[in-house]
């Protein structure tokens, strides 16, 4: 029994011993883990405390960057500033250096003035082919003027297959703006070389290439009003361009004029002008050739016009007005003639004075119609006493000395045949003309186009003009023509062009008087025809 009790004692000693070691473990683990866990908690606050100290000490960098960077901004940008500033003035500079005109010729500065000057003209070589007839070397030169072309029969239109080169047709221009406090003055001069030349020539002769310049445009334009010479205010040069030939459609007359020029609104423009009469007086008879150096012009040729421009096209409707007169004084004399027995020698002429009214309208106009791609292009010219005015219409507006007698169409009489005066009388007889034209130009690109046109002009004299046979051929009824050509561009300034011209014309027809003949006899018009091929390169300045 007492060996069971110590036994049981012992256990529960042991028991209760390893319970309180176990409890001191526990306390001691628990105590040193505390101990442990305290030590990292100090260390991390003191870590946190120096990385804020770094974070702070980052941010007062970065604000001293900041700081750096906003001044350095500051002066970059203050340099850009400077650097605009500079290449504005640079430009305003330039701009103030140069002006360009409506026609986009560009003009220079001349000095600190204010004037400013340009430059500017063409080029133009042309290579032409006649395979019948050609130009009168004697009347229009290095080119085919279709009103004097050769008639059938004659040695001009027997000359065939001629080939012609010349570059009379270049130009340069002048052009000078002085700004005023009243607006811009303006001035033009263009010169080309279609002037008298050097050394004269005849059929079948060789042209000088010594070329005469010749003053086209000369003028000044200010406050709306033109000075000087121009081309005539009565119809439009629009349509010049189209043709490369040195007629053109239909160039317009030069003449000295004062021309004044009035926006009513936008677009539409009307313009009123006096210019120099040029109208020619023509005898047209021999007998009485000493009379042509009477003719003259009372008052200057008057003119208005109204013209209105449109993105797609313009129009234009044109009236002149002119006072044609011719005035031989008492105790003139012409000179006789041994073919007519009636003068017999030199003869005193009778006071003559005749005054008669010319005048004339002129529609012209062109559009647009497919876009930048098509255009048409056309005019009608009609009135009395201003052929002269018209390309095809000659030189002489009217003639004097009619027939007494009416004859069928117009009278022609020979000058070696007349026997009764009486026939004749003093008189102005207006010569009447009707010209039209249209045209299309296709434009396929930037590069290339194509324009063709026809132009039609008739003339009608007075019924009982007179006419001497040997003039007859002066004497257009009809003149006819029409062109293509086809213009490659290689590069703005260039134009290499291929044109076809085929032109006729038909003269008068009338009646002879031949003495001791039973009657008039018939004189039948005759007529010519000639084709002209160029090759035209033109190359265009502008300074």
């Amino acid at each position: 029994m007492c060996t069971v009790a110590f036994g049981v004692s012992a256990q529960v000693a042991f028991a209760q011993e390893s319970k309180t070691v176990k409890t001191e473990n526990k306390v001691a683990t628990a105590t040193a883990v505390k101990a442990k866990a305290s030590k990292p908690a100090l260390s991390e606050t003191e870590s946190l405390r120096k990385e804020l100290d770094l974070v702070k000490k980052q941010i007062a960098q970065l604000k001293k960057t900041d700081t750096q960077l906003k001044a350095t901004d500051q002066v970059n940008q203050a340099g850009v500033i400077v650097t605009a500033a500079e290449v504005l003035k640079t430009e305003a500079e330039v701009a103030a250096s140069k002006r360009t005109l409506k026609s986009g010729q560009s003009l220079v500065r001349l000095g600190d003035s204010n004037v400013f000057f340009g430059m500017g003209g063409r080029v133009k070589l042309d290579v032409a082919h006649y395979p019948k007839s050609g130009p009168n070397p004697k009347t229009s030169g290095n080119y085919l003027d279709p009103k004097t072309i050769g008639l059938d029969g004659s040695d001009l239109a027997n000359n065939k297959n001629n080939t012609d080169m010349t570059a009379q047709n270049s130009r340069v221009n002048f052009y000078s703006l002085a700004e005023t406090a009243h607006g811009d003055l303006e001035s033009r001069v263009t010169f080309d070389f279609l002037g008298a030349q050097n050394s004269g020539h005849s059929f079948n002769s060789t042209p000088s290439t010594n070329y005469g310049l010749r003053a086209r445009s000369i003028y000044v334009d200010y406050c709306g009003f033109r000075l000087g010479q121009d081309d005539t205010n009565f119809f439009t040069g629009d349509f010049a361009g189209y043709s490369f030939d040195n007629y053109g459609v239909n160039v317009p007359l030069r003449r000295p004029q004062v021309r004044y020029t009035h926006e009513l609104t936008k677009g539409l423009n009307a313009s009123v002008s006096i210019e120099k009469p040029n109208s020619d007086y023509v005898t047209r008879h021999l007998a009485f050739s000493g009379n042509n150096t009477f003719g003259k012009s009372t008052t200057p040729d008057a003119t208005l016009r109204l013209r209105y421009d449109h993105d797609l096209g313009f129009v234009s409707l044109s009236g002149i007005y002119r006072r044609i007169s011719v005035d031989v004084p008492t105790g003139s004399t012409v000179p006789g003639s041994a073919a007519v027995p009636v003068l017999g020698g030199a003869t005193t002429r009778e006071k003559f004075t005749s005054h008669k009214n010319g005048f004339g309208g002129a529609l012209m106009g062109s559009v647009k119609v497919y876009g930048d791609m098509v255009r048409l292009f056309g005019y009608v010219i009609a009135g009395q006493g201003i052929s002269n005015l018209v390309m095809d219409g000659g030189t002489s507006a009217y003639l004097q000395y009619t027939l007494t007698t009416d004859v069928v169409g117009a009278g022609v009489e020979d000058a070696a045949s007349i026997s009764n005066l009486a026939r004749w009388k003093n008189d102005l007889g207006l010569v009447k003309v009707l010209s039209g034209s249209v045209g299309v130009e296709f434009k396929f690109n930037e590069n290339w186009k194509f324009v063709t046109s026809g132009i039609m002009t008739t003339l009608k004299y007075p019924s009982n003009a007179a006419v001497s046979k040997s003039l007859t051929d002066q004497l257009n009824k009809n003149v006819n023509r029409v062109f293509a050509n086809v213009v490659y561009s290689p590069s703005k300034q260039l134009d290499l062009v291929l044109e076809v011209m085929h032109a006729q014309r038909k003269t008068l027809k009338g009646k002879i008087h031949v003495d001791g003949a039973a009657g008039d006899i018939a004189y039948s018009g005759t007529k010519g025809k000639a084709t002209q091929i160029t090759a035209s390169a033109v190359y265009k300045f502008n300074y």
